[in-house]
């Protein structure tokens, strides 16, 4: 309602429509005065067709077909709805958040990677290349805001089932350690097979193959070892030549994905042989006299 002044009235801003049946479009309205007949409708710009849009009103989030799994990237809409459940493309220009809260007893670590935040366009919001830490049963939570209304923001939750992910890679769980030259090393490494998370893998007859990328060292012993069923990949009695820090480098047959342990530290080994460096000369040699050129010789690892 609108008070006339001059025989005038400008309504602004006067309009917040709400009902189930009510879809985006164009309206004719009637106006009435309180002292006189109904007066026509004649709008401030002829010939502009006057667009109501719908307000706001509900989320509706839309999950990957397929299971999601812990280190895989998965996509996640968001729809924003009128109250008869019509896409809010034209009336809604505000950002809509996402995020993740533990349920039925699943880690409350877990964490959502990946860009949470976006503005809508068209009244649809897509998530694409989210990934979750962990696997368990979570909750998704949605929220939208609704700019310029003193209305609070739309909200919903959905549940969401994680699984474990396939195997990506190798995590080291001990390097080898207490290694001398020559020999197999007191700690032999061991590593894990996890998924692209991070996640313990439980997959057996992976083959892993230890090896020095660079460097004047080598290794000795067994260069492979298997994975076992919980995963697990165990060498026995791997060792390297040359003292000095070197790195190890775990490679899983066919090179999918490997994993470097820096840092191995080798000391140098006690003698095993001895090595002649420098002769005596044949000729000149005199019973009882002492060689021209005397021989020398070290111990070596």
């Amino acid at each position: 309602t609108q008070r006339a002044e001059g025989g005038q009235a400008d309504l602004e801003s006067l309009i917040q429509v709400t009902g189930t049946s009510l879809v985006n479009g164009s309206f004719a309205l009637q106006f009435l005065s309180s002292c006189c007949s109904i007066l026509s409708a004649s709008p401030k710009f002829p010939g502009v067709p006057l667009i109501i849009s719908a307000i706001p009103s509900s989320l509706a989030v839309a999950l990957p077909a397929a299971s999601v799994k812990s280190g895989e990237s998965f996509t996640v809409q968001v729809t924003i709805l009128t109250p008869g459940g019509a896409v809010a493309a034209e009336s809604y220009q505000g950002s809509v958040s996402i995020a993740l809260v533990a349920s039925g007893g699943a880690s409350s670590d877990v964490t959502l990677a990946g860009i949470t935040q976006r503005f809508a366009r068209g009244g649809v919001v897509l998530f694409a290349g989210l990934t979750v830490s962990s696997p368990g049963t979570f909750e998704m939570r949605v929220s939208a805001t609704v700019p310029g209304l003193q209305a609070a923001p739309l909200r919903t939750g959905v549940a969401l089932p994680v699984s474990l992910g396939p195997a990506r890679g190798l995590r080291v769980g001990a390097p080898p350690a207490g290694c001398t030259g020559g020999e197999a090393c007191a700690q032999q490494p061991w590593l894990q097979v996890v998924d692209g998370a991070g996640n313990a893998v439980s997959q057996a007859g992976l083959i892993v193959t230890a090896s020095i990328p660079s460097g004047s060292a080598s290794l000795v012993g067994t260069l492979t070892a298997t994975s076992t069923a919980s995963g697990n990949v165990s060498f026995t009695d791997l060792g390297l030549t040359a003292s000095g820090t070197h790195a190890v480098t775990y490679t899983v047959a066919g090179g999918a994905y490997y994993v470097e342990s820096g840092h191995v530290r080798v000391s140098v080994g006690g003698p095993t042989f001895a090595r002649v460096l420098v002769n005596p000369r044949d000729s000149g040699l005199v019973a009882g006299v002492a060689f021209v050129t005397q021989p020398l010789v070290i111990a070596a690892d």
